[in-house]
């Protein structure tokens, strides 16, 4: 064990002054510095609780969806985050191309039936999110998010309902005396929570969006031998959705 330590840090010292990359910081006057692996932002994700969904596959005769603002119950109301997350949100989806035409109108809501009305009008899904909770940390320290989506027929009828939370924590250096690990934390810690809970609530509604099966996001793999009862059911989405 000491000969492969003894190796080790013979490797170490001779990489230290021989090879530079972005990888290496070197702050150190000296010959020797010591090599950082950097990892990215760690996001720790609760379950996605799904309270309501479409019982049937059907092709949508509506392909258009209209996003809005997310609405922040805490006050007093914060309109720039709202509309921040709420064109994160939106870019996530349109980039994944969810629904074949999507529009994001910036209108702070002060209630569904407002959002509604305007679906209506334009004959498209309303899709409507709510910010439970937020943390704003920043660059530096921790950030936590937890919103609450709908999606509305353009005749106002409530198609999803679907909940999703995450945070993200600054830890501490990892030193392993050879090697130190360091987390880079990102510039927009809510923006790139709210980027990665979007991808998550994406997946089934970008298959039901085109008329296919999104019932295998939702229910659990059949067993042959015993069908799937309704106490795993949830537990099955929650793994596929984290």
């Amino acid at each position: 064990m000491k000969k492969i330590f003894l190796t080790l840090l013979s490797i170490v010292l001779i990489n230290g002054c021989t090879y530079k990359s972005k990888h290496i910081v070197d702050n150190n006057p000296i010959w020797m510095s010591y090599p950082y692996i950097y990892g990215p932002p760690i996001v720790q994700k609760s379950c996605a609780p799904l309270y309501f969904y479409p019982r049937k596959t059907k092709k949508n005769s509506s392909t258009t969806a209209i996003f809005f603002p997310f609405y922040c119950g805490q006050q007093p109301r914060d309109f720039q985050l709202e509309t921040r997350m709420g064109q994160i949100f939106f870019r996530i989806w349109q980039g994944e191309k969810i629904f074949p035409k999507s529009f994001f109108i910036n209108q702070h809501l002060h209630s569904k039936e407002e959002a509604l009305n305007i679906a209506s009008k334009q004959n498209a899904f309303a899709v409507i999110g709510e910010i439970t909770y937020v943390l704003d940390g920043g660059s530096l320290g921790e950030s936590v998010l937890s919103l609450h989506l709908e999606i509305y027929s353009p005749k106002g009828e409530l198609l999803w309902s679907l909940s999703h939370a995450g945070r993200i924590d600054n830890p501490p250096l990892i030193d392993w005396y050879i090697i130190k690990k360091q987390i880079l934390m990102p510039e927009d810690g809510l923006g790139y929570l709210i980027s990665s809970l979007a991808l998550d609530l994406a997946r089934p509604i970008y298959a039901w969006a085109r008329g296919k099966d999104y019932k295998k996001f939702i229910y659990p793999k059949k067993n042959k031998k015993q069908k799937p009862s309704s106490s795993n059911l949830q537990s099955s989405l929650l793994k596929k959705a984290s």
